[in-house]
Formats: structure tokens, sequence, C-alpha cells
């Protein structure tokens, strides 16, 4: 005798459950991008009236004068403001360069307190260390009047930055390409 074989709810149980699973995909992609467009509506919303209010000018007419107000002397600030931070990276470059080699190469105690003093400033958020350049620099020693105190201050605010990669890089680097470099002449 063989056994007749009885048909399986197995293939309608599977089309269900697989229906139920496209059912509740498409409910997260429908929340997902009802969420999406609620969060640029409550964001983007309030930019788009800005840009619409500040292209008005007076009288509630639409003018650029806003803009001319704001971007005047973008150019010449722009160039002084490149000008102070190269000059300020040459001094830095300057005096950490050497102070970097001297540090790794020649032994001295208070040599790993030193490390730990100059990792100090990467642990602070750069806004507590440009507040306290300010009133250091501007309202103790009123130095940020002038180009060069604009230079020395970001100077001494950059200085361990600076100081920090290039100690990295030169304990990196063999002592075998400076002596290599001597028997060259340089």
């Amino acid at each position: 005798m063989t056994a007749r074989s009885v048909p399986s709810m197995a293939p309608a149980f599977e089309r269900e459950r697989r229906s139920v699973r496209i059912t509740r995909r498409r409910l997260v992609d429908l929340a997902s991008h009802a969420y999406i467009w609620f969060c640029l509506f409550v964001f983007v919303v309030p930019f788009l009236a800005l840009l619409v209010y500040s292209f008005t000018g007076p009288g509630g007419t639409y003018a650029i004068e806003n803009f001319q107000y704001v971007l005047g002397s973008f150019g010449e600030n722009l160039f002084w403001s490149i000008r102070i931070a190269f000059l300020s990276l040459a001094i830095d470059l300057a005096i950490a360069l050497p102070a970097a080699y001297a540090i790794v190469r020649y032994p001295f105690p208070g040599k790993r307190f030193l490390y730990s003093a100059l990792a100090l400033p990467l642990y602070v958020p750069g806004a507590v260390i440009g507040i306290s350049l300010v009133l250091t620099f501007n309202f103790t020693y009123h130095l940020t009047t002038s180009v060069w105190g604009l230079v020395l201050a970001m100077t001494v605010g950059t200085f361990p930055l600076m100081l920090t990669p290039l100690i990295v890089a030169l304990k990196d680097l063999p002592p075998v390409f400076e002596e290599a470099a001597e028997c060259l002449g340089a």
C-alpha cells in the first residue's frame, strides 16, 4: 500500500507570513519616510523663511542691500585672516620644528610630563581655548588691536597643536636618515 500524500498547509502559511513581512516592511518604510519629511519640514522651513526675510529691504520690498552690507568688506577681511594665519603658521613652524627635534632626540628630565602637557589642548574644546585667548590677549594685554598682536595670539593658541604632530612624525623617523644627511653635507 502506498501512502497518499496529504496536501500541506505550509505553502499557504508561508505566503501569509511573507505578506505580513512585506506589509510590516512597507509600514516601517512609510514611517521612516514620514519621520524624515517631518524633520526636513521642521528644520528647513525656518531657514527658508529666514532666506526670504534676508532679501526683504526697507519698506517690505525685495532688495539685496542686506547682503551688500554684510559682504561689503568680506574680501578685505578674508585677506587679513589669511595673512594672519600664514604669519602664525610660519612662526609656529619656525619654533615648533627645532623644539620637536630637541624633544625627540635628546633626553632630559620631565619629558613624559611635557608630553602630557602638550596633549592637554587636544582635550579642551576650541571654544574654551578661543575664549581664554581673547581674555588673555585682549583684556589683559590689549594686544589684539594690531596685526602682530593677533599673530601672537594665534601662534600661542596653535603652538601645541603644531608641536604634537611634529613630535609624532619625528619619533617615527629613524636616526639613520639624519646620519645619512650629515654624511652628504646637510
